[in-house]
């Protein structure tokens, strides 16, 4: 009984720790980007933000919500597939699943009426290239819940403080 326990004790420190990290990064940005940003920069950013939103989880297609049962499956030997054929189909699958929202998104944003997405051509240029993460963070989706799914809690609140300080990082290079 100790074991459960200490296992989610230690889970829900470690993600509490992330946690940590992650608001300390939006302290640390807030007041650099209202300074930085006009409020029509903020519109931008929020319509392409949120429309990045939806099309991810479109593109995961709730694939990886099944990870995790589908791994516990096959660890228990339950299933006639390997943990090598779930890696495989899980990360080409949603792959191809982002890369076709991708595509979808690109287009739709450069034919899509003015009213919808703004005249500027900048606008649509913009969405083009933030739909490149798309197919990032579907992919990345399928790497990070391998982890859950493998209880590797650790491994995982890692690296997400690494990306979203490295995000972080390159960002305010970038602005």
């Amino acid at each position: 009984m100790a074991d459960p326990l200490k296992r989610l004790g230690l889970a829900t420190t470690h993600y509490s720790i992330a946690s940590l990290f992650a608001l300390v990064s939006g302290l640390i940005t807030f007041p650099l980007f209202t300074r930085i940003f006009s409020v029509e920069d903020y519109g931008v950013m929020s319509l392409i933000g949120t429309t990045l939103s939806v099309s991810v989880t479109l593109g995961k297609l709730g694939v990886q919500q099944s990870i995790v049962r589908y791994q516990s499956e096959i660890s228990a030997g339950k299933s006639k597939y390997s943990l090598g054929e779930l890696y495989s189909t899980t990360f080409f699958g949603m792959t191809a699943t982002g890369f076709i929202t991708m595509i979808g998104v690109i287009i739709f944003t450069q034919v899509a009426p003015a009213r919808w997405v703004g005249s500027d051509s900048r606008v649509r240029n913009l969405f083009a290239i933030a739909a490149l993460l798309i197919i990032v963070q579907v992919s990345e989706s399928a790497f990070t819940n391998l982890l859950r799914a493998e209880q590797r809690t650790s491994a995982l609140m890692k690296y997400n403080v690494i990306k979203k300080y490295l995000t972080l990082g390159l960002t305010i290079a970038a602005v």
